[in-house]
Order: C-alpha cells, then sequence, then structure tokens
C-alpha cells in the first residue's frame, strides 16, 4: 500500500502487541512518514465528509495482531469491512445485529470459512459485496461457504474482476465498475483481465 499509494493516515488497533507483524508494521509507517492513529471498538472518525466508525476489535488478550471492523460511512452509503475478525469477534458483533446494516459488505479474511457467514449476510443485508483476494491463492479464498452465504448478493472478486470500483451517484443507485488495474501481478500471480488500452 505504501508503495503504491499515497497515504494521508495510518489507524491501528489499540494494545497492537509486539511481534514480528508489528514491528514491521512500526517500521514502514514510520519510514514513510505516515500520520498514524490507534483506534477502538466504539470511537467514530471523521474524515472529509464521510465517518469512520471502528466496531472491533474488543481486546481479546489471546489475538496478537487484533483486526480492525471498521463501518464506513457517507450520507446514504455505507460499507462494513470485516478484515480478519475472530470468529469470536465475529460473534461479538453478532450480539448486535441491528447495528450491521450495511449497503456494501467486505466479508473477513478474503473470504474464509466462518461459522457466522450465514448469520451476518442475514444481519448486514448487504446490496453488493466485494471480495479482495488474489488469483489462485493457497488458501482456497474466497470458500464455497463464504460464496454459498453470499448466493443471492451480487458478489464482486478481485482474482476475477480486478480492481473493483464503487460510486453512489446523486440519486443513491450504487454503480460498480470493475476493470484490471494494470498493476504488475503480485507474487507470481495473474490478472484476471488485460490491462485497459490506451
Amino acid at each position: 500500500m505504501l508503495e503504491r499509494y499515497e497515504v494521508g493516515l495510518a489507524i491501528e488497533p489499540v494494545g497492537l502487541n509486539p511481534g514480528a507483524v508489528a514491528t514491521a508494521w512500526n517500521d514502514r509507517i514510520r519510514r514513510a512518514h505516515v500520520p498514524r492513529r490507534a483506534v477502538a471498538a466504539g470511537m467514530r472518525m471523521h474524515i472529509g465528509d464521510a465517518t469512520l466508525a471502528i466496531l472491533a476489535p474488543n481486546g481479546d488478550p489471546r489475538v496478537d495482531v487484533p483486526s480492525l471492523v471498521l463501518r464506513l460511512e457517507r450520507g446514504s452509503f455505507s460499507m462494513l469491512f470485516m478484515g480478519d475478525a475472530t470468529e469470536q469477534a465475529q460473534a461479538d458483533l453478532l450480539l448486535s445485529p441491528n447495528s450491521l446494516a450495511t449497503r456494501v459488505y467486505v466479508p473477513p479474511h478474503h473470504g474464509a470459512a466462518s461459522a457466522y457467514a450465514v448469520p451476518l449476510v442475514d444481519a448486514i443485508r448487504p446490496s453488493a459485496a466485494v471480495i479482495s483476494v488474489g488469483a489462485q491463492n493457497r488458501y482456497g479464498h474466497p470458500t464455497a461457504e463464504t460464496l454459498a452465504a453470499l448466493g443471492r448478493v451480487p458478489t464482486y472478486r478481485t482474482d476475477r474482476d480486478g480492481t473493483v470500483e464503487l460510486d453512489q451517484s446523486g440519486n443513491a443507485q450504487l454503480v460498480v465498475r470493475i476493470h484490471a488495474n494494470g498493476l504488475p501481478p503480485p507474487r507470481g500471480g495473474f490478472l484476471p483481465h488485460a490491462p485497459p488500452a490506451g
């Protein structure tokens, strides 16, 4: 991300435990001179005309690298990013299912299997789902269980669709555009479509 994009702010969970991942994160953010902010469940941040609600983590001491669960709100548009939320975090979120309704849903852990896949989709009631996943990844993501849970939801996958661009026009209609992004393939993978001409 830091090599490909201009990053204005890095957010991280409060209580990031020491370890290889945290050390690498700290080093990269410091070298890039990116401002950072530690956040916890229940906090809200304003970024331009959007609001970012932090839904998780709740400080599970068994998790070395707690994953943020974020809900982006901008006017009538909303998008739920589940990150790498553990099954315990997913279960905790489902204790308040009415708070999860969201226009666009990004399932946890690149579409990995979860005992809560169906209850999450039922609670979120998304108009669309986006799964960020590497082409031909060795984990088999997204799993059949996750795709079955999303069976009635239009689902876009970066391994098949390339870049997924969401646009909500003035009349609140959600427009989804997909296109290969022309970036070099990561780790020997392949782009699912040829880069656009010109």
